[in-house]
């Protein structure tokens, strides 16, 4: 083995990362091409959580974790750490109350949640509207 590195991942963003509640092991598709990378690579992965999303680019900054297995690239993110090419693709969906017929589109007084820290807290508002792309 060359060496040993230290991954942080979210402790319930599944299917991309999360901690198995019975065996306390990290887990999810970016856990799996980590450990595919780190066994081609010739290294192992120490892995350590947190429920707060911006916690993962804080102790990244600080060197206190050195790779976050999974992590949306933006503008801002690539001003304060080292980015790859991607490895997966996700869509930005909308949902409302099956039952709520109030909701037909987005307008202005509308309000929408997100995970606090992630890129969509970051996304202007103009990026929800129908069709909007980035």
């Amino acid at each position: 083995m060359r060496g040993e590195i230290t991954a942080m991942i979210l402790d319930d963003a599944r299917p991309m990362q999360f901690r198995d509640e019975k065996t306390g092991k990290a887990s999810g598709f970016a856990v799996n091409c980590m450990g595919a990378i780190a066994r081609r690579a010739g290294f192992t992965v120490t892995y350590t959580s947190s429920h707060d999303f911006s916690e993962l680019i804080g102790k990244l900054r600080t060197a206190e974790v050195d790779i976050l297995p999974s992590l949306v690239v933006s503008e801002e993110h690539k001003k304060i750490v080292d980015v790859t090419g991607p490895v997966d693709s996700s869509s930005t969906l909308l949902f409302v109350r099956a039952r709520d017929t109030s909701i037909n589109g987005l307008r202005s007084a509308l309000r929408i949640g997100v995970l606090q820290g992630s890129i969509r807290q970051e996304q202007p508002p103009d990026f929800f509207r129908k069709g909007a792309t980035r």
